[in-house]
């Protein structure tokens, strides 16, 4: 695997876990 193929998945989880621990954090606590 070569680092221009890993960087972009390691920007995007860095960006898209905080919403996502954000979006399951609001569901539980409906």
């Amino acid at each position: 695997m070569s680092t221009s193929k890993v960087a972009p998945h390691i920007l995007y989880f860095r960006f898209a876990k905080p919403k996502t621990f954000r979006f399951l954090g609001m569901s539980s606590e409906l």
